[in-house]
């Protein structure tokens, strides 16, 4: 599997979950997930590389991810579009249900890997 797409995928949980969230609280769900080490500056570079990326996929498939704040209060703050919810919500969710069968939220999985990735 490549690491990118999952640190992706971390990502657009977050934001999809959240729907406005700073760059820190990405970082802290990459190292929370244990894909970064704690270092602040590079778990921070790892948030714009793949929020780039992740802008750049959308843009290819019709539609804007995020608008972005820079140098708001509390830095960088990401906003997830409605369109972005739409198009992700209807296409990539899948439910989550704990032991009782009632469901708890939704795991988004996007980007898709390829079938032999998912393996």
């Amino acid at each position: 599997m490549n690491i990118h797409q999952i640190e992706q995928r971390i990502l657009i949980n977050e934001l999809m979950n959240k729907q406005s969230v700073t760059k820190q609280m990405l970082a802290d769900a990459l190292i929370a997930n244990g894909h970064c080490g704690i270092d602040p500056l590079p778990v921070k570079n790892t948030v714009r590389m793949n929020m780039i990326a992740l802008q750049r996929k959308c843009k290819e498939l019709g539609f804007v991810l995020y608008t972005i704040n820079i140098g708001g209060p509390a830095g960088t703050d990401y906003a997830i579009t409605e369109e972005a919810i739409k198009h992700i919500g209807f296409n990539y969710a899948e439910p989550q249900y704990d032991e009782m069968g009632q469901m708890i939220g939704q795991l988004y999985l996007f980007p898709e890997f390829s079938q032999g990735e998912e393996e």
